[in-house]
């Protein structure tokens, strides 16, 4: 038989490792739980800020007005197969392209209110412009000049950074602000 002082040691010694089991079972339930709050912080903070950036990088092609000045001036929108004449004010969508020949000349606005005149001898070709859908100074336009001259007006914009504006051409592209430029290509 046991003595009663075995026992209560007995006794003792599981009391003791039953209470190293529940601090062992406390602490892990505290990590666990700071860790979940950690984790919740940092979306919060996250998510929302690239949701922002998803909506604000979201942008619509929008036309952009052409009129020939004087002479001919040859239009090929994005799915034509033929040059067509450009004979009265027509908005133009994104991947037309424009010709001039030695008498000709055309104007083009965007839709910010900057304008592009195409001289004698210039093929021009739009090949992007987009404004922000819910980001309304948001722009990107794009335009490709194979050879010729502009002149182009880059009107005011309230927000500079958000608007991009390039032309390139065969020896290189520019990117453009507010301002006044004249812009050609030369031949070998």
């Amino acid at each position: 038989m046991m003595d009663s002082t075995t026992k209560t040691s007995e006794v003792a010694s599981i009391l003791s490792r039953n209470s190293n089991t529940s601090r062992r079972a406390q602490l892990l339930a505290w990590m666990v739980l700071l860790l979940s709050f950690a984790v919740f912080v940092l979306a919060a903070i996250s998510v929302p800020n690239q949701v922002s950036a998803l909506i604000n990088g979201l942008m619509i092609n929008v036309t952009v007005q052409a009129e020939p000045i004087e002479g001919t001036v040859l239009v090929k929108g994005p799915f034509d197969t033929a040059w067509k004449q450009l004979r009265e004010p027509a908005h133009m969508a994104p991947g037309t392209r424009f010709s001039t020949d030695g008498r000709s000349r055309a104007f083009l606005e965007l839709f910010d209110g900057s304008t592009v005149q195409l001289y004698n001898n210039t093929e021009l070709v739009l090949l992007e412009s987009q404004h922000g859908r819910f980001a309304s100074d948001s722009q990107k336009t794009i335009f490709t000049l194979n050879r010729g001259r502009l002149a182009v007006g880059i009107a005011y914009s309230a927000n500079e950074a958000a608007r991009h504006i390039e032309i390139t051409t065969p020896s290189g592209h520019t990117l453009l602000l507010e301002g006044s430029y004249v812009i050609g290509t030369f031949e070998n």
